[in-house]
C-alpha cells in the first residue's frame, strides 16, 4: 500500500466512507501474515494493534462522534472472548443513536448557552464532558439526575411557584403533567418516572463506596445521556412555548 494511495478517502467529508475505510484497514492489519521458515505468522503484534485501536476509540469519544468500535479495544479485545483472527468477528463501527436523538442533544447544548437554563443544565454538560474523557462511572448518572432535578424544580418552584422548595423529580413530573406540559403525550410520563427513579436508585446505591468509581457499561451510559437530553429538551421547549411567553 503506497503512501498517499488512499489520501482521497481521508479528505472525503463523508463519515460513512471514512469509517468503512477504517474498518477495512484495521481488519487488514489484524489479519496480515508473513511467511517464516516454519509456515506463516501474523505481521503485527497485538501489543501494537490494541493501543492503535484504543486511540481510535478514544478519538471517537473525545470528538463526540456517536459511533463505537466493536469489539471494544478496551474490553473484548483484551479478553479471550474475541476470536481475533476469525472471519466471523471482524472489527465494525456501530452507530450509537439515531438522528432524532442527535438533534435533541444539539438543541440542549444551545439551550444551555442562555442565561435562563445555563445553571440547571450544568450537570448535563458535565456528564457529557466526563463521557468524552472516557470516565464511564456513576458520576455521569449522578450529574444527569442533578440536571433533571434542577430543570424540573426551576420550572415548578422558581418560575411558576407551583410547588414548595425541594419537591423532588417525581413530584415535579406529576405537577408538569397536571399543568398540561405532556399533553397529548401523557403516556410518556410513567416511562419517565421509571427512568428518573432508576437513575436515582443507582446513584444512591453507589453512594461514596467503591462502586462510585467503577466503570459502567458504555452502551448504557450513552443511552442514558440521550434519554435525559431528549426529556430535558422536550420539557424546556414545551414550557417556553406554553407558559414562558404568556407569563412574561
Amino acid at each position: 500500500m503506497s503512501e498517499g494511495q488512499y489520501k482521497f478517502i481521508i479528505q472525503n467529508a463523508d463519515q460513512d466512507v471514512i469509517l468503512d475505510y477504517l474498518e477495512l484497514l484495521l481488519n487488514m492489519l489484524w489479519r496480515s501474515e508473513e511467511t517464516v521458515p516454519r509456515g506463516t505468522t501474523y505481521l503485527y503484534d497485538e501489543k501494537e494493534l490494541i493501543p492503535l485501536c484504543r486511540k481510535i476509540e478514544m478519538a471517537l469519544v473525545e470528538e463526540g462522534v456517536l459511533i463505537q468500535m466493536k469489539p471494544s479495544p478496551s474490553e473484548e479485545m483484551v479478553t479471550d472472548d474475541w476470536q481475533r483472527y476469525s472471519d466471523y468477528d471482524k472489527i465494525l463501527f456501530q452507530q450509537l443513536s439515531d438522528e432524532t436523538i442527535i438533534e435533541s442533544d444539539q438543541e440542549l447544548r444551545i439551550l444551555s448557552l442562555g442565561d435562563e437554563w445555563q445553571d440547571p443544565l450544568e450537570g448535563d454538560n458535565e456528564a457529557w464532558e466526563l463521557y468524552k474523557e472516557g470516565t464511564f462511572t456513576y458520576a455521569i448518572p449522578e450529574k444527569l439526575y442533578n440536571s433533571l432535578e434542577a430543570v424540573c424544580e426551576k420550572i415548578c418552584v422558581d418560575l411558576e411557584g407551583w410547588l414548595d422548595k425541594d419537591p423532588g423529580v417525581g413530584q415535579c413530573i406529576s405537577k408538569l403533567r397536571e399543568k398540561g406540559l405532556f399533553t397529548p403525550n401523557d403516556e410518556m410520563v410513567a416511562e419517565w418516572e421509571k427512568i428518573a427513579s432508576g437513575i436515582q436508585i443507582g446513584v444512591q446505591r453507589a453512594g461514596n463506596d467503591r462502586k462510585r468509581h467503577e466503570n459502567i457499561d458504555q452502551d448504557y451510559l450513552i443511552l442514558l445521556l440521550h434519554q435525559v437530553s431528549s426529556f430535558l429538551t422536550f420539557v424546556i421547549k414545551r414550557y417556553e412555548d406554553g407558559y414562558h411567553e404568556t407569563s412574561s
